[in-house]
């Protein structure tokens, strides 16, 4: 009797596992995908304007985006917390070659910044403003692929 009472209610408590398993998957997920808008988002104003052959042009690439530095950081540390390494250390490089160098493992500043100003380099806005949609780009490409 207890036996038929066992296999009974063993498949269910393995549905249960199952579903918990595929729920809590779902669910991270959905928070990934969340986190990673949000990031895209904090970019997006920015990414526009410097693809924006009307505006690029005039535009200074370093004070827009040091400007928009403190949304970025937010965005960024908090999408930090949805990755695992060695995804972290991935997007942590990208973001580091977006803000400063790749090398560079100081305080997240608008210091280095300067490398998308036209006018304290030998860079033109054009340059500057390739480097700075490269940069973007490659970060929201490293933070995507999950």
């Amino acid at each position: 009797m207890i036996e038929k009472i066992l296999l009974g209610i063993f498949p269910v408590l393995i549905g249960v596992l199952i579903t918990s398993i595929v729920t809590r998957k779902y669910k991270d997920k959905e928070r990934f995908n969340i986190a990673y808008n949000t990031l895209h988002e904090a970019f997006a104003s920015e990414l526009s304007t410097l693809e924006n052959p009307t505006y690029n042009k005039t535009v200074d690439p370093h004070k827009l985006l040091t400007d928009a530095f403190n949304k970025h950081r937010t965005a960024a540390t908090t999408f930090r917390h949805f990755l695992e390494e060695p995804r972290k250390r991935e997007f942590n490089q990208a973001w580091r070659n977006y803000y400063a160098q790749d090398d560079y493992e100081g305080e997240e500043t608008t210091e280095f910044l300067f490398k998308y100003s036209p006018y304290l380099g030998n860079n033109t806005v054009k340059e500057c403003t390739d480097m700075a949609i490269a940069n973007i780009e490659k970060l929201l490409k490293v933070a995507k692929h999950k």
